[in-house]
């Protein structure tokens, strides 16, 4: 009898786990040879095994599929099956005999036991306080990604992350985690966007996940925010393409969306394409006021960093009365 430890593979792009599973196979009276279809596979996920020999005659001969010990198809050259892998740990057994006209049988046992991992992702980009998305990186954001795997082994007891072997790479490149093994630190190159993988497997490799997560480089933008006199800015209502003045006199606030350096930014404010410098200490906030008459005037913001990034946001306003008066 011969043994072979063999690992499918799985790469999803984008938020959700990559799975991937390794099966173990033995083949009994002869020789055989699995294909799994796809190779990457997940837990829950199709799957289909075919088979082929070089010593038998397939497609005349008898073939038996047991899947958990359960008789699932039969037929004269019956090469594939179909079935759905299990959840994480969840062990698939298949079976597969074939008997030739000379009553050869030759018989394989397919072990298929998946496992996932997860990336994880943060960055320092600048997001206004209570912000409910995501911080975007740009060019020189600070990144951490975390690989949060789930293994389970034969006896369907998880095993520990930190006695799994974990390899990054970044944009095809090896790339050193250092002590911290399941996260790597990076900073956002300024290429559109960035591949991260890691290949997670146990102590015997003969199990193994891999995920690859791609990064695309944000452009840092100005959005705007109406400031209450007593609550200070509403973060959770943009104030996005038109600003109707309702009152007299109005506060808006200019955030950077994805900035890196936050330190001495420079604010340039421009009215209908002319610079202005708002009033008072704060040089993020531009107060509107009107007068009699109605119009409309063009509200343009850069945010400029020492990094050399700038966020430019502009915002049409629209006031009930002909003098618009800053």
């Amino acid at each position: 009898m011969k043994r072979y430890f063999l690992t499918i593979i799985i790469i999803l792009l984008g938020i959700m786990p990559t799975t991937s599973f390794a099966y173990s196979e033995t083949t009994d009276g002869g020789e055989m040879i699995a294909v799994v279809n796809p190779k990457s596979p997940g837990s829950f996920s199709d799957v289909e095994i075919s088979i082929k020999s070089f010593g038998v005659d397939l497609d005349r001969s008898q073939i038996i599929w047991l899947i958990d010990g359960k008789e699932t198809k039969k037929g004269l050259g019956a090469k594939n099956i179909g079935l759905k892998t299990g959840a994480v740990g969840k062990i698939v057994t298949v079976t597969v005999s074939a008997t030739d006209p000379n009553e050869q049988t030759v018989t394989k046992t397919i072990e298929i036991n998946p496992a996932d991992v997860d990336l994880l992702w943060e960055s320092n980009s600048h997001v206004p306080v209570f912000y409910k998305g995501a911080a975007l990186p740009s060019v020189g954001s600070r990144l951490r990604i975390h690989a949060v795997p789930n293994f389970k082994n034969n006896a369907g007891s998880r095993i520990n992350p930190a006695n799994l072997v974990y390899k990054w790479r970044v944009n095809y490149q090896s790339a050193n985690s250092g002590d911290q093994k399941s996260a790597l630190d990076l900073i956002m190159g300024d290429t559109t966007q960035s591949k991260i993988t890691v290949d997670v497997s146990d102590a015997s490799d003969e199990t193994m996940a891999t995920k690859t997560l791609t990064l695309t480089r944000a452009t840092p933008k100005s959005i705007f925010y109406e400031v209450d006199s007593l609550l200070g800015p509403i973060y959770n209502v943009a104030v996005l393409g038109t600003f109707n003045m309702v009152n007299k006199e109005s506060v808006i606030k200019a955030e950077p969306f994805y900035m890196t350096n936050q330190q001495e930014k420079a604010y340039d404010w421009t009215v209908n394409s002319a610079p202005f410098v708002p009033e008072g200490g704060d040089i993020g906030t531009i107060t509107l006021r009107q007068g009699a008459g109605k119009g409309e005037s063009a509200l343009g913001v850069t945010i400029r960093n020492q990094s050399g990034q700038s966020a430019f946001g502009s915002l049409l306003i629209k006031f009930g009365q002909n003098i618009f008066n800053f």
